[in-house]
């Protein structure tokens, strides 16, 4: 469905920021390389009246988020210690206690959420994925196998009361209904309730040249300046922020009711004066980002045509759903690329979208020689290096497409 109106305020003054043209669904991992495979639109649109960043069309969300979610966030040992630490944090900063109640919107696997089982709190996740839900019952985590709506809200309230925290992690963007979402979150909480989000910053994105991270699951491109006005017309306030180097950097903001105790921290209008300097409305941030990516496009696909005519074999490990936005519009297939790894069972012996390269395990390291590995999961760069290490005896080097394409020897 192409969206008229903005998701956040409603206005119809959308404008296009930037457009990666027709692309698949990045979590469309294909069983045969000529399956047939659609392509949608993929263009990030700005809404002129609010600044609120979001994708030119919308999809159902089970199209993404079904009994076939290929991301389990327990694969990642960078994400198990954020969890890890997060958790300890939050315990102290909001002074939680055993028996408090925490629930996770967005839960996945439980790998979050079960940090505050483990400080003996309770726990309820909601995850509408069938597939990584299942995994969070089979280690005890309680959770509702279901889409997080304000209807959803009433029913949670009814039979668990208010929590003492509400987790969201890489939740807001995927939200087709922001307003649902926001309204239900508001409901569950009490004057003493704290909603800590979790989401990749639109600035750092920009800062970046992130535009790997924009795919169709992602449905908005979050900015503080333009999310507290969506907060504040559901009684609730941003009252704290955390900036985190996790996913090229995102934002942790701590979320309360306008008629709670809590005061704005100063980090909150120390944000929203770093956003300005890269506000989407303005010209030369739309140029600057456009002029940024279509390098990386050229300079990317020239380097891999450069290595292969060196004789060189060039491999990828993290076959991450921002891989398939960036392989397909720097228009990188099987041809030149011909083995992609990653952890992830659910996405082993499938192939990228739109791009016929067949993603195996990270045991096939053991087997095989290679030269170069393009690392498409860029965030965990350090993670994979180190499992590369750890399997194989090549010298080989990393090549990292963002911010800038650049080849490192190791």
């Amino acid at each position: 469905m192409i969206l008229s109106n903005c998701r956040a305020c409603n206005s119809n003054k959308l404008i296009t920021f930037f457009d990666l043209g027709p692309m698949p669904i990045s979590n469309n991992y294909l069983h045969n390389r000529n399956d047939n495979l659609d392509l949608y639109d993929l263009k990030l649109m700005v809404c002129e009246n609010c600044s609120f960043m979001q994708l030119s069309e919308s999809h159902d969300p089970k199209i993404h988020f079904n009994d076939a979610y290929p991301y389990f966030s327990g694969y990642s040992k960078t994400w198990i210690e954020h969890c890890r630490n997060s958790a300890a944090n939050l315990r102290k900063m909001l002074k939680l206690k055993p028996n408090d109640f925490v629930i996770e919107l967005a839960s996945n696997d439980g790998t979050f959420i079960k940090e505050f089982k483990k400080l003996k709190m309770k726990v309820l996740g909601i995850e509408p994925s069938a597939n990584v839900a299942k995994a969070a019952m089979e280690i005890e985590i309680e959770t509702i196998n279901d889409f997080f709506t304000d209807k959803l809200s009433i029913e949670v309230l009814d039979k668990y009361g208010h929590p003492d925290l509400i987790l969201g992690c890489n939740v807001l963007a995927h939200v087709p209904n922001l307003h649902s979402f926001i309204l239900g979150v508001s409901r569950l909480m009490s004057n003493t309730t704290v909603a800590c989000f979790e989401f990749p910053h639109a600035s750092r994105m920009i800062q970046y040249n992130q535009f790997d991270t924009i795919y169709h699951e992602h449905y908005s491109y979050l900015n503080l300046m333009s999310l507290i006005p969506v907060f504040t017309n559901y009684n609730l306030q941003v009252h704290h922020v955390e900036e985190i180097d996790l996913h090229g950097g995102s934002l942790r903001i701590h979320v309360s009711k306008l008629t709670s105790q809590h005061k704005t921290d100063p980090s909150v209008q120390k944000l929203l004066k770093f956003e300005s300097k890269y506000n989407p409305l303005a010209k030369d941030v739309q140029e600057k980002f456009s002029e940024s990516v279509n390098q990386i496009k050229d300079d990317l696909n020239q380097k891999i045509v450069s290595l292969l005519a060196e004789g060189k074999r060039v491999i990828i490990f993290g076959a991450a759903a921002k891989g398939t936005t960036l392989l397909n519009f720097s228009k990188i297939d099987y041809k030149m690329i011909e083995i992609a790894i990653d952890s992830s069972i659910a996405k082993q012996n499938k192939f990228i979208p739109g791009t016929g390269i067949k993603i195996y395990p990270p045991e096939i390291l053991d087997e095989i020689e290679f030269d170069c590995v393009l690392i498409l999961a860029w965030n965990f760069a350090s993670e994979i290096i180190s499992v590369i290490r750890g399997r194989s005896i090549n010298n080989f080097s990393a090549l990292i497409p963002i911010p800038y394409v650049h080849e490192s020897k190791l």
